[in-house]
């Protein structure tokens, strides 16, 4: 962040000192020969205040993602500016110009590079919006796949269930022969499938325990245990897109907030108590992530198709009459999220 809040003091930087160097200019060139000394010292307080006001208001965020082609053609143009100026300023001392026409020129130049800050402003929120949207549809894709999925190891979970008493009568019979060689073999290679097809983690609701087993698995690829507890029903009155897509985004943040600090444990929950859902996932950070970065925008390198899991997290919670929590607790990066069932139901 600290490049990206660099290069936004650099543009505004660039605006006020040209800015101020077309005030004095009209100040000293126009304004000090053709009206008295206080008056003109007046307006050049105004049209100050004009241009820092102008600044302000369209002043870009701190943490906004600009092209590097946007910020230096900023710069080029207000070089450009002020070498204009110092055009204008020779050929005033050495050619003599007429006060008239400077009268013209440099309140033009003036409103023209406040309208070209005022387009730069536009043009990189423009810019961020494309950007949004674009890491927006991409996450969709992603998790419509991760959905689809969820699906088909549900669809084997269900199988699997479906088989079990197949399997069981199958050992029973080994047993009653006394062939404990072939039903321990029977037996470890029905885990195996179990545990291929049920993944790392148990719970009565199929998808969450598909979206939970699967995250737990990648998690432990990387060194990370994944300590996930749940205690909801089999059914839930949330679209099982949305659940689908709020748990893996509120884990895959989790896992990859533990990744960046080295760490090796993240913690969810999820839990129903008097009407409501609430799923909570929490990982270990290095400082404290609020400060550092209040509106949770993504830090990684490449921003395309990153940047909306936590804008879609609240926006699921506000679609269920919920909301959604980030905050620190003891060295920890927390994401608590709440559904209103009830509401759900509605």
């Amino acid at each position: 962040f600290s490049r990206l809040r660099s290069s936004t003091r650099v543009v505004v930087a660039s605006a006020v000192f040209t800015e101020i160097n077309w005030v004095f200019a009209i100040t000293r060139l126009v304004l000090f020969t053709v009206i008295p000394l206080g008056a003109a010292n007046g307006i050049q307080l105004v049209l100050l205040a004009a241009a820092v006001a102008v600044i302000r208001l369209f002043r870009p965020g701190e943490t906004e993602r600009m092209p590097a082609a946007y910020w230096l053609t900023m710069l080029v143009i207000s070089a450009g500016c002020l070498f204009a100026l110092l055009i204008l300023e020779s050929i005033h001392y050495n050619h003599g110009v007429p006060n008239r026409g400077l009268a013209v020129i440099l309140p033009c130049f003036f409103a023209v590079s406040l309208l070209i800050y005022f387009l730069y402003y536009v043009l990189a929120a423009e810019h961020r919006k494309t950007e949004l949207l674009t890491a927006q549809q991409i996450r969709q894709a992603r998790d419509l796949d991760f959905y689809d999925r969820t699906q088909a190891l549900c669809g084997e979970l269900r199988s699997a269930r479906h088989e079990l008493k197949n399997h069981v009568a199958a050992m029973d019979s080994l047993l009653a022969a006394g062939d404990y060689d072939g039903l321990r073999s029977y037996f470890d290679g029905f885990l195996g499938e179990s545990r291929a097809a049920i993944g790392e983690f148990h719970c009565e609701n199929r998808l969450v325990a598909a979206v939970a087993g699967s995250f737990i698995s990648a998690a432990r690829a990387e060194g990370i245990r994944l300590e996930v507890s749940a205690a909801v029903p089999d059914s839930l009155p949330v679209a099982e897109g949305d659940l689908c897509s709020l748990l893996s985004n509120l884990l895959e943040n989790a896992v990859e907030g533990c990744r960046a600090v080295g760490g090796d444990t993240v913690r969810a929950s999820l839990h129903t108590e008097k009407g409501y859902l609430f799923i909570s996932a929490a990982n270990p950070a290095a400082c404290d992530v609020l400060a550092e970065n209040p509106a949770l925008r993504t830090t990684k390198r490449e921003p395309a198709g990153h940047g909306c899991g936590v804008p879609l997290i609240r926006r699921i919670a506000a679609k269920y009459g919920g909301c959604a929590v980030f905050g620190m607790e003891n060295g920890w990066f927390t994401a608590d999220v709440m559904l209103c069932m009830e509401e759900a139901d509605g």
